[in-house]
């Protein structure tokens, strides 16, 4: 729901964008028709805006922080914009504050779609990095072993127990995802088949993944 509420969000203020543009460049048939729909696709970006935010808080430490630092700035710039709206009497003042928060959203929403990008990318890239294979566990001492694996977008930390060279236990420390909750079935599933490199689960194979690389890197390590 995170993601689907950001581009709602992005929809809508493309929207505003699109009307404050037709008025500066004269399109006055545009103009009009945007402005019969500007106070309620204005107040609905406030509040998807701010539904998104809430969405994606618990994942907010596995994202880049200009990312969450541009966001936040979109966000009190059309709370600000929307106060100034309902206090400002001056005509004039009113509308220099509208392009001044205008303005200030525009360049916000280009570094935060910029650094979500480069951010997502470099997350992909960490997912197509994993290697998920066996370790030899005739090599690892009885014991308790701690691992992670950060993708960024996804995170996990994990205690894997040995005991006679098997794979006794698993246990998720730590597993900041958005969508990918169910994966965390991949701890039991490894310990009943006693190995790392178990199925994935469908609609959650990146943190999967994820899961399974952190205990790698626990016997590992």
């Amino acid at each position: 729901m995170g993601i689907i509420t950001g581009y709602i969000s992005l929809l809508l203020l493309l929207i505003l964008l699109v009307k404050f543009i037709a008025k500066r460049t004269g399109l006055k048939k545009l103009n009009m028709f945007l402005m019969k729909t500007h106070k309620y696709a204005a107040f609905l970006f406030l509040v998807m805006s701010i539904i998104h935010f809430v969405l994606v808080l618990k994942v907010l430490e596995g994202r880049a922080i200009i990312v969450t630092i541009s966001g936040v700035i979109i966000i009190a710039a059309g709370i600000l914009l929307a106060i100034v709206c309902h206090i400002v009497k001056n005509k004039n003042i009113e509308i220099k504050f509208h392009h001044m928060f205008s303005l200030i959203m525009l360049v916000m929403l280009i570094v935060h779609l910029v650094s979500y990008f480069i951010d997502f990318g470099n997350y992909k890239t960490r997912i197509d990095e994993i290697n998920i294979h066996e370790i030899n566990l005739e090599n690892i001492d009885d014991g308790s072993y701690i691992g992670e694996y950060d993708a960024g977008y996804v995170y996990a930390k994990v205690v894997v127990t040995v005991k006679n060279h098997e794979i006794e236990d698993v246990k998720i420390l730590k597993h900041i995802t958005e969508r990918g909750k169910s994966a965390e079935v991949v701890a039991d599933n490894i310990v009943s088949e006693k190995k790392i490199d178990v199925d994935t689960i469908t609609h959650a194979t990146n943190s999967s993944q994820v899961i399974k690389m952190a205990c790698v890197n626990a016997l590992e390590e």
